[in-house]
């Protein structure tokens, strides 16, 4: 099973529109191996923020990158239920990748 037919294979399976941002932010990755996918999510997700942050950017305008980006992550805590042996250092990775988004002392731009 690859990762895009897991996706597929969720019930209730996402809605049309947060599919897309989903197929969008994994791209090629969609065809890697389904026990792949926990890494892939958390990495999507990660360069999703990442851009985000870096861009200042606020509002509606960012609220379906944002979804994506939480769905990605719900993503990958489902899929290291079902193929990691050690939840904990998942999640204790996952908080750090995530907490390391801005650096220390750094502020990002705000807009509005």
């Amino acid at each position: 099973m690859t990762i895009g037919e897991w996706l597929q294979a969720r019930d209730p399976r996402p809605p049309a529109e947060l599919m897309d941002g989903l197929e969008r932010a994994l791209g090629p990755a969609l065809n890697k191996e389904a026990v792949e996918a926990t890494g892939e999510f958390l990495s999507a997700a990660e360069r999703m923020l990442r851009a985000l942050v870096a861009s200042g950017e606020t509002g509606r305008s960012v609220a379906a990158d944002l979804l994506t980006i939480d769905a990605l992550t719900t993503y990958a805590v489902e899929a290291a239920t079902e193929t990691l042996d050690d939840l904990p250092d998942f999640a204790e990775d996952a908080m750090a990748r995530f907490a390391n988004v801005i650096k220390p002392g750094s502020v990002p731009p705000r807009t509005s």
